[in-house]
């Protein structure tokens, strides 16, 4: 699986734009399609350079446009591949909080609803902690 770098809202917007249209687009593109949300050509220009440092996007080419060279961006991924990354990251998270709530639970001595499947899970994984110390 690819890298997916965790977005901003704005970021994910911007990202949406681009899967929606289904095209390289230039920041002046994006930003027109973002302006019933009043969303400024600053603010996604700020954005897409913060999107291309995190590698979510990348520069395809430079089109004229008036009497300059605009950049026309790609996203590096697709949206299937976003919401597979960020259903991946809430399931991490999730994990790690039923851990914590098992352990908590633990110290305070209410055992009863944790099963000893979970208790051998919270010891390995303190004993995998003790390990690397």
């Amino acid at each position: 699986m690819k890298n997916i770098p965790k977005l901003t809202d704005l970021e994910i917007t911007i990202m949406g734009v681009m899967w929606e249209q289904g095209m390289d687009m230039t920041i002046q593109e994006i930003a027109d399609c973002l302006a019933e949300k009043q969303v400024s050509s600053s603010s996604v220009s700020q954005a897409v350079k913060r999107m291309i440092k995190k590698n979510a996007v990348t520069v395809s080419e430079r089109r004229p446009v008036a009497n300059v060279y605009a950049r026309v961006l790609r996203p590096n991924f697709d949206r299937s591949e976003f919401v597979k990354a960020e259903v991946e990251r809430l399931g991490g998270k999730m994990f790690f909080r039923k851990q914590l709530g098992m352990a908590a639970e633990l110290l305070r001595g209410d055992t009863g609803e944790i099963s000893q499947k979970e208790m051998k899970e919270l010891r390995e994984i303190i004993d995998g902690k003790k390990k690397m110390k």
